[in-house]
Protein backbone atom coordinates (compact mmCIF):
# COMPACT_ATOMS: atom_id res chain seq x y z
CA UNK A 1 0.00 0.00 0.00
CA UNK A 2 1.54 3.28 -1.08
CA UNK A 3 -1.41 5.49 -0.20
CA UNK A 4 -4.61 4.84 1.72
CA UNK A 5 -7.13 3.47 -0.80
CA UNK A 6 -10.57 5.14 -0.50
CA UNK A 7 -12.44 1.85 -1.04
CA UNK A 8 -10.47 0.19 1.74
CA UNK A 9 -10.90 3.27 3.93
CA UNK A 10 -14.66 3.05 3.55
CA UNK A 11 -14.84 -0.55 4.70
CA UNK A 12 -12.13 -0.24 7.37
CA UNK A 13 -13.89 2.75 8.94
CA UNK A 14 -17.07 0.74 9.50
CA UNK A 15 -15.20 -2.31 10.77
CA UNK A 16 -13.12 -0.17 13.14
CA UNK A 17 -16.25 1.41 14.61
CA UNK A 18 -17.84 -2.04 15.05
CA UNK A 19 -14.68 -3.41 16.72
CA UNK A 20 -14.72 -0.62 19.32
CA UNK A 21 -18.43 -1.14 19.97
CA UNK A 22 -17.89 -4.92 20.23
CA UNK A 23 -14.98 -4.56 22.68
CA UNK A 24 -17.06 -2.28 24.91
CA UNK A 25 -20.03 -4.67 24.69
CA UNK A 26 -18.01 -7.72 25.77
CA UNK A 27 -15.60 -5.95 28.12
CA UNK A 28 -12.64 -6.90 25.93
CA UNK A 29 -9.60 -4.60 25.59
CA UNK A 30 -8.86 -3.27 22.13
CA UNK A 31 -6.46 -5.54 20.20
CA UNK A 32 -2.75 -4.70 20.08
CA UNK A 33 -1.44 -2.87 16.98
CA UNK A 34 -0.37 -4.73 13.86
CA UNK A 35 3.26 -4.01 14.77
CA UNK A 36 2.95 -6.50 17.68
CA UNK A 37 1.83 -9.81 16.12
CA UNK A 38 2.89 -11.92 19.13
CA UNK A 39 0.79 -9.77 21.47
CA UNK A 40 -2.14 -10.05 19.05
CA UNK A 41 -1.95 -13.86 19.13
CA UNK A 42 -2.11 -13.79 22.94
CA UNK A 43 -5.02 -11.33 22.83
CA UNK A 44 -6.93 -13.40 20.27
CA UNK A 45 -6.58 -16.58 22.35
CA UNK A 46 -8.33 -14.87 25.27
CA UNK A 47 -11.44 -13.89 23.30
CA UNK A 48 -14.42 -16.12 24.28
CA UNK A 49 -15.88 -18.14 21.37
CA UNK A 50 -19.32 -16.55 21.79
CA UNK A 51 -17.75 -13.07 21.61
CA UNK A 52 -15.82 -14.00 18.47
CA UNK A 53 -19.03 -15.34 16.90
CA UNK A 54 -20.74 -12.01 17.68
CA UNK A 55 -17.90 -10.05 16.07
CA UNK A 56 -18.00 -12.26 12.97
CA UNK A 57 -21.76 -11.70 12.70
CA UNK A 58 -21.32 -7.92 12.79
CA UNK A 59 -18.43 -8.12 10.34
CA UNK A 60 -20.50 -10.06 7.82
CA UNK A 61 -23.39 -7.60 8.20
CA UNK A 62 -21.07 -4.69 7.44
CA UNK A 63 -19.65 -6.41 4.36
CA UNK A 64 -23.14 -7.26 3.13
CA UNK A 65 -24.28 -3.68 3.70
CA UNK A 66 -21.41 -2.28 1.66
CA UNK A 67 -22.09 -4.70 -1.18
CA UNK A 68 -25.79 -3.81 -1.26
CA UNK A 69 -25.53 -0.03 -1.38
CA UNK A 70 -23.14 2.86 -0.85
CA UNK A 71 -22.53 3.80 2.79
CA UNK A 72 -24.87 6.69 3.54
CA UNK A 73 -25.49 6.71 -0.21
CA UNK A 74 -27.87 8.71 -2.38
CA UNK A 75 -31.62 8.39 -2.35
CA UNK A 76 -32.80 7.42 -5.85
CA UNK A 77 -34.16 10.42 -7.72
CA UNK A 78 -32.78 12.94 -5.23
CA UNK A 79 -29.53 14.82 -5.96
CA UNK A 80 -26.87 14.66 -3.28
CA UNK A 81 -25.79 17.83 -1.46
CA UNK A 82 -23.33 19.99 -3.34
CA UNK A 83 -19.65 19.08 -2.88
CA UNK A 84 -17.35 21.88 -1.83
CA UNK A 85 -14.83 20.96 -4.55
CA UNK A 86 -14.21 18.53 -7.37
CA UNK A 87 -11.69 16.78 -5.06
CA UNK A 88 -14.42 16.13 -2.50
CA UNK A 89 -16.84 14.86 -5.15
CA UNK A 90 -14.26 12.40 -6.52
CA UNK A 91 -13.30 11.27 -3.02
CA UNK A 92 -16.97 10.67 -2.17
CA UNK A 93 -17.38 8.60 -5.35
CA UNK A 94 -14.26 6.56 -4.56
CA UNK A 95 -15.67 5.76 -1.10
CA UNK A 96 -18.79 4.23 -2.64
CA UNK A 97 -18.28 0.79 -4.15
CA UNK A 98 -20.18 -0.58 -7.11
CA UNK A 99 -23.76 -1.42 -6.17
CA UNK A 100 -23.63 -4.75 -8.04
CA UNK A 101 -20.21 -6.27 -7.27
CA UNK A 102 -18.66 -4.13 -4.51
CA UNK A 103 -15.76 -3.10 -6.75
CA UNK A 104 -14.13 0.23 -6.09
CA UNK A 105 -12.71 1.23 -9.49
CA UNK A 106 -14.82 3.37 -11.82
CA UNK A 107 -13.71 5.89 -14.45
CA UNK A 108 -15.90 8.94 -13.98
CA UNK A 109 -16.90 11.71 -16.37
CA UNK A 110 -18.67 14.84 -15.13
CA UNK A 111 -21.04 17.28 -16.76
CA UNK A 112 -24.01 19.57 -16.15
CA UNK A 113 -27.52 18.20 -16.57
CA UNK A 114 -31.13 19.18 -15.86
CA UNK A 115 -33.26 17.12 -13.47
CA UNK A 116 -36.91 18.16 -12.94
CA UNK A 117 -36.09 21.64 -14.16
CA UNK A 118 -33.07 22.02 -11.85
CA UNK A 119 -29.47 22.17 -13.01
CA UNK A 120 -27.25 19.54 -11.40
CA UNK A 121 -23.77 18.11 -11.85
CA UNK A 122 -23.86 14.49 -13.01
CA UNK A 123 -20.99 12.00 -12.65
CA UNK A 124 -21.29 8.91 -14.88
CA UNK A 125 -19.04 5.87 -15.17
CA UNK A 126 -18.74 2.13 -15.72
CA UNK A 127 -17.50 -0.26 -13.05
CA UNK A 128 -14.17 -1.68 -14.19
CA UNK A 129 -14.98 -5.00 -12.52
CA UNK A 130 -18.50 -5.92 -13.67
CA UNK A 131 -19.48 -3.29 -16.27
CA UNK A 132 -22.32 -1.84 -14.18
CA UNK A 133 -23.38 1.61 -15.38
CA UNK A 134 -23.12 4.00 -12.44
CA UNK A 135 -24.37 7.53 -11.84
CA UNK A 136 -24.22 10.12 -9.07
CA UNK A 137 -25.99 13.48 -9.19
CA UNK A 138 -25.02 16.46 -7.03
CA UNK A 139 -26.75 19.74 -6.37
CA UNK A 140 -25.10 22.88 -7.65
CA UNK A 141 -24.01 25.56 -5.21
CA UNK A 142 -21.87 28.05 -7.07
CA UNK A 143 -18.50 27.19 -8.57
CA UNK A 144 -16.62 24.38 -6.76
CA UNK A 145 -13.46 25.58 -5.03
CA UNK A 146 -10.08 24.68 -6.49
CA UNK A 147 -7.32 22.95 -4.56
CA UNK A 148 -4.59 25.37 -3.41
CA UNK A 149 -1.22 24.99 -5.10
CA UNK A 150 1.23 22.64 -3.41
CA UNK A 151 -1.42 20.83 -1.30
CA UNK A 152 -1.70 17.05 -1.72
CA UNK A 153 -4.86 16.35 0.26
CA UNK A 154 -7.67 18.91 0.30
CA UNK A 155 -11.46 18.66 0.06
CA UNK A 156 -12.81 22.15 0.66
CA UNK A 157 -12.56 25.43 2.51
CA UNK A 158 -13.42 26.28 6.11
CA UNK A 159 -17.07 25.20 5.90
CA UNK A 160 -17.93 21.62 6.95
CA UNK A 161 -18.72 18.92 4.42
CA UNK A 162 -22.30 18.18 3.42
CA UNK A 163 -21.39 14.78 1.98
CA UNK A 164 -19.43 13.14 4.82
CA UNK A 165 -20.24 13.71 8.48
CA UNK A 166 -17.85 14.32 11.37
CA UNK A 167 -17.82 10.66 12.43
CA UNK A 168 -16.97 9.43 8.95
CA UNK A 169 -13.99 11.80 8.73
CA UNK A 170 -12.64 10.61 12.07
CA UNK A 171 -13.16 6.95 11.13
CA UNK A 172 -11.22 7.55 7.91
CA UNK A 173 -8.39 9.10 9.94
CA UNK A 174 -7.92 5.82 11.83
CA UNK A 175 -7.17 3.81 8.72
CA UNK A 176 -4.95 6.52 7.24
CA UNK A 177 -2.77 6.73 10.36
CA UNK A 178 -2.45 2.93 10.42
CA UNK A 179 -1.33 3.03 6.79
CA UNK A 180 1.22 5.72 7.66
CA UNK A 181 2.68 3.59 10.44
CA UNK A 182 2.86 0.53 8.20
CA UNK A 183 4.73 2.49 5.52
CA UNK A 184 7.12 3.98 8.07
CA UNK A 185 7.83 0.53 9.52
CA UNK A 186 8.96 -0.72 6.12
CA UNK A 187 11.03 2.40 5.46
CA UNK A 188 8.75 4.07 2.90
CA UNK A 189 9.20 7.61 4.23
CA UNK A 190 7.42 9.48 1.42
CA UNK A 191 4.37 7.19 1.50
CA UNK A 192 4.25 7.43 5.31
CA UNK A 193 4.35 11.22 5.09
CA UNK A 194 1.53 11.25 2.52
CA UNK A 195 -0.70 9.03 4.64
CA UNK A 196 0.12 11.04 7.79
CA UNK A 197 -0.84 14.21 5.93
CA UNK A 198 -4.05 12.49 4.81
CA UNK A 199 -4.81 11.48 8.41
CA UNK A 200 -4.28 15.07 9.59
CA UNK A 201 -6.56 16.33 6.81
CA UNK A 202 -9.33 13.95 7.91
CA UNK A 203 -9.09 15.17 11.53
CA UNK A 204 -9.13 18.79 10.34
CA UNK A 205 -12.30 18.01 8.36
CA UNK A 206 -13.97 16.67 11.51
CA UNK A 207 -12.96 19.85 13.37
CA UNK A 208 -14.75 21.99 10.77
CA UNK A 209 -18.04 20.82 12.34
CA UNK A 210 -17.15 22.58 15.60
CA UNK A 211 -19.33 25.73 15.87
CA UNK A 212 -17.41 28.92 16.73
CA UNK A 213 -16.85 29.11 20.48
CA UNK A 214 -18.14 25.56 21.05
CA UNK A 215 -16.07 22.80 22.62
CA UNK A 216 -18.09 19.89 21.20
CA UNK A 217 -19.21 18.77 17.74
CA UNK A 218 -23.05 18.95 17.78
CA UNK A 219 -25.30 15.91 17.33
CA UNK A 220 -26.52 17.32 14.01
CA UNK A 221 -23.06 16.70 12.54
CA UNK A 222 -23.68 12.91 12.51
CA UNK A 223 -26.07 11.53 9.91
CA UNK A 224 -24.42 8.40 8.47
CA UNK A 225 -24.64 4.95 10.11
CA UNK A 226 -20.86 4.89 10.62
CA UNK A 227 -20.76 8.42 11.99
CA UNK A 228 -23.65 7.94 14.40
CA UNK A 229 -22.26 4.62 15.62
CA UNK A 230 -18.84 6.13 16.37
CA UNK A 231 -20.34 9.20 18.06
CA UNK A 232 -22.69 7.14 20.25
CA UNK A 233 -19.85 4.82 21.30
CA UNK A 234 -17.27 7.55 22.07
CA UNK A 235 -18.79 11.06 22.10
CA UNK A 236 -15.80 12.42 24.05
CA UNK A 237 -13.61 11.97 20.97
CA UNK A 238 -15.44 14.84 19.26
CA UNK A 239 -14.42 17.61 21.64
CA UNK A 240 -12.23 20.46 20.41
CA UNK A 241 -9.56 19.45 22.91
CA UNK A 242 -9.43 15.78 21.91
CA UNK A 243 -9.43 16.49 18.19
CA UNK A 244 -6.67 19.04 18.70
CA UNK A 245 -4.67 16.48 20.65
CA UNK A 246 -5.00 13.98 17.82
CA UNK A 247 -3.58 16.55 15.40
CA UNK A 248 -0.75 17.21 17.82
CA UNK A 249 -0.05 13.50 18.07
CA UNK A 250 0.23 13.17 14.29
CA UNK A 251 2.62 16.12 14.13
CA UNK A 252 4.79 14.72 16.90
CA UNK A 253 4.85 11.19 15.55
CA UNK A 254 5.71 12.21 12.01
CA UNK A 255 7.86 15.25 12.78
CA UNK A 256 10.22 15.92 9.89
CA UNK A 257 8.22 13.98 7.27
CA UNK A 258 7.01 17.11 5.50
CA UNK A 259 3.60 16.97 7.17
CA UNK A 260 1.91 20.38 6.96
CA UNK A 261 1.41 21.78 10.43
CA UNK A 262 4.43 19.97 11.84
CA UNK A 263 6.03 21.74 14.76
CA UNK A 264 7.46 25.05 13.46
CA UNK A 265 11.11 25.92 14.12
CA UNK A 266 10.20 28.67 16.61
CA UNK A 267 7.85 26.44 18.66
CA UNK A 268 8.67 25.81 22.34
CA UNK A 269 10.80 22.70 22.96
CA UNK A 270 9.07 19.46 23.82
CA UNK A 271 9.07 18.58 27.51
CA UNK A 272 8.37 14.87 27.37
CA UNK A 273 7.68 14.46 31.12
CA UNK A 274 7.67 16.53 34.30
CA UNK A 275 10.88 14.79 35.39
CA UNK A 276 12.67 15.94 32.25
CA UNK A 277 11.33 19.48 32.57
CA UNK A 278 12.42 19.76 36.22
CA UNK A 279 15.87 18.39 35.42
CA UNK A 280 16.17 21.04 32.70
CA UNK A 281 15.15 23.75 35.15
CA UNK A 282 17.74 22.48 37.67
CA UNK A 283 20.43 22.73 35.02
CA UNK A 284 19.44 26.27 33.96
CA UNK A 285 19.75 28.50 37.05
CA UNK A 286 18.98 32.19 37.27
CA UNK A 287 21.74 34.66 36.41
CA UNK A 288 22.39 34.97 40.14
CA UNK A 289 22.96 31.20 40.37
CA UNK A 290 19.70 30.33 42.13
CA UNK A 291 18.06 27.15 40.78
CA UNK A 292 14.87 27.15 42.87
CA UNK A 293 11.70 29.10 42.10
CA UNK A 294 7.99 28.38 42.01
CA UNK A 295 7.72 25.23 39.89
CA UNK A 296 3.94 25.46 39.51
CA UNK A 297 2.95 25.36 35.85
CA UNK A 298 -0.12 26.46 33.94
CA UNK A 299 -1.22 24.27 31.04
CA UNK A 300 -2.82 25.86 27.98
CA UNK A 301 -4.24 24.59 24.70
CA UNK A 302 -2.73 26.71 21.92
CA UNK A 303 -4.05 25.76 18.49
CA UNK A 304 -4.47 22.12 19.43
CA UNK A 305 -1.05 21.93 21.09
CA UNK A 306 -0.75 21.64 24.87
CA UNK A 307 1.92 23.88 26.39
CA UNK A 308 3.08 24.28 29.99
CA UNK A 309 4.19 27.70 31.25
CA UNK A 310 6.42 28.19 34.29
CA UNK A 311 6.50 31.84 35.38
CA UNK A 312 7.80 33.17 38.70
CA UNK A 313 10.29 35.58 40.23
CA UNK A 314 13.67 34.32 41.40
CA UNK A 315 13.48 34.00 45.22
CA UNK A 316 17.05 35.35 45.58
CA UNK A 317 17.29 38.34 43.22
CA UNK A 318 13.68 38.89 42.13
CA UNK A 319 14.39 38.56 38.40
CA UNK A 320 11.34 37.31 36.46
CA UNK A 321 11.83 33.81 35.08
CA UNK A 322 9.71 32.26 32.33
CA UNK A 323 9.83 28.86 30.64
CA UNK A 324 7.43 27.42 28.04
CA UNK A 325 7.36 23.77 26.95
CA UNK A 326 5.28 21.80 24.50
CA UNK A 327 3.65 18.74 26.04
CA UNK A 328 3.16 15.37 24.31
CA UNK A 329 -0.32 14.67 22.99
CA UNK A 330 -0.29 11.34 24.84
CA UNK A 331 1.21 11.37 28.37
CA UNK A 332 4.23 9.11 28.85
CA UNK A 333 3.78 6.48 31.54
CA UNK A 334 6.13 5.41 34.31
CA UNK A 335 9.37 3.66 33.50
CA UNK A 336 12.07 1.67 35.24
CA UNK A 337 13.05 4.77 37.22
CA UNK A 338 10.07 4.29 39.54
CA UNK A 339 6.32 4.98 39.89
CA UNK A 340 5.18 8.12 38.06
CA UNK A 341 8.76 8.89 37.10
CA UNK A 342 10.31 8.88 33.66
CA UNK A 343 12.50 11.27 31.69
CA UNK A 344 11.08 10.46 28.28
CA UNK A 345 10.44 7.90 25.58
CA UNK A 346 12.26 6.75 22.43
CA UNK A 347 12.36 10.27 20.99
CA UNK A 348 15.57 12.23 21.60
CA UNK A 349 15.30 15.04 24.12
CA UNK A 350 14.70 18.57 22.85
CA UNK A 351 15.73 20.05 26.22
CA UNK A 352 19.13 18.49 26.98
CA UNK A 353 21.90 17.48 24.59
CA UNK A 354 24.05 14.32 25.07
CA UNK A 355 26.73 16.23 26.99
CA UNK A 356 24.19 17.64 29.42
CA UNK A 357 22.75 14.18 30.05
CA UNK A 358 26.24 12.87 30.78
CA UNK A 359 26.92 15.80 33.12
CA UNK A 360 23.63 15.11 34.95
CA UNK A 361 24.59 11.43 35.28
CA UNK A 362 27.99 12.33 36.69
CA UNK A 363 26.43 14.72 39.21
CA UNK A 364 23.88 12.15 40.35
CA UNK A 365 26.57 9.46 40.60
CA UNK A 366 28.66 11.72 42.85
Amino acid sequence: MTQADPAHLRVAAAIGAWRREWCAKWGIPLPPPAEAPEEYIVWEAQVPPEAQADFDRGFQEIMAEFRRAPQGGPVPGQPLPAPRSHDEAMFYLDLHACERCGGGTTRWTAGLAEVDGTMVRRYEGVCANCGQQREFVFQLDGVPARRPDGVRHWYGGDEPSRLLDAGQWLALYEHAIEAAREERARGAVDEAASNAELAATFVAEAMKFLPPGSDQVPDSAFWSPVGRRLHEAEPERFSRRRLGHVLGMIREEFLGTGLPGATPPDAPPLGRTSAEIHLYLDMNPCECGETSFDRTSRVHDEGGQLVARYEAACPRCGRPRRFVFRLPATPIGSGDEGPEFRYGDARPSELLDPGEWLAAADALAR
